[in-house]
């Protein structure tokens, strides 16, 4: 059997992306969400209870590590501090963590790695920093991520294609409407991620 996660990114970063993913969530285009808890997400409490009523869909923990020379130490803590906060809002623990933008350090690599086996969750598997860190029993995805946002549509049915059996795959994405008061760079590639996902939905239940 081949498996494969398509993941919308971002959820928690402006409440107007938020109204897209969740609505792609609705109607089971997507199979998982990762959540940002840095960003105001405090003020998105309706959008927070509608995504976790959705069945059959996971919700993870999206850590965001804003200084890139942080200590392993003071990235633990940032990890429970984002965890925390994940639980108080959505009122159970994360069915899995990943994170925001790449991976940037082994000790970033290292201190979701321990958090991941203490808390059991699941950890998704998108970063090189992992292939020097042997024997990780908590990976999700054999493979590496597959960004659709940057690769595009087409490159992305050529992914697809060649998806072997037995092996997990995951699909990134950041589906969204434009929204004039976010700083985010991908402003404009999530209204065309949000179409190209439903793009997709016929073609991944055929």
């Amino acid at each position: 059997m081949k498996r494969l996660i398509i993941n919308a990114d971002d959820f928690g970063y402006s409440p107007v992306f938020n109204e897209k993913i969740v609505e792609l969530a609705e109607r089971g285009l997507i199979s998982s969400v990762s959540v940002l808890v840095l960003w105001g997400i405090e003020n998105q409490k309706n959008q927070v209870v509608r995504l976790s009523r959705i069945r059959d869909i996971t919700i993870g923990l999206h850590f965001d590590f804003g200084n890139t020379e942080s200590t392993y130490e003071e990235i633990k803590n940032e990890i429970e501090k984002q965890f925390y906060t994940f639980t108080e809002l959505f009122g159970f623990s994360p069915h899995f963590i990943d994170k925001h933008k790449s991976i940037s350090s082994v000790e970033e690599a290292r201190a979701m790695i321990s958090f991941a086996e203490e808390k059991k969750i699941p950890l998704q598997n998108r970063t090189d920093c992992f292939d020097n860190i042997s024997k990780i029993k908590v990976l999700t995805t054999t493979q590496k991520y597959f960004n659709m946002t940057k690769e595009g549509y087409g490159k992305t049915l050529d992914f697809l294609k060649q998806m072997k059996e037995g092996e997990t795959y995951e699909i990134i994405c950041h589906p969204g409407e434009y929204d004039a008061n976010s700083r985010s760079t991908l402003n404009r590639e999530r209204e065309q991620d949000y179409r190209n996902v439903i793009k997709l939905g016929p073609i991944l239940k055929k």
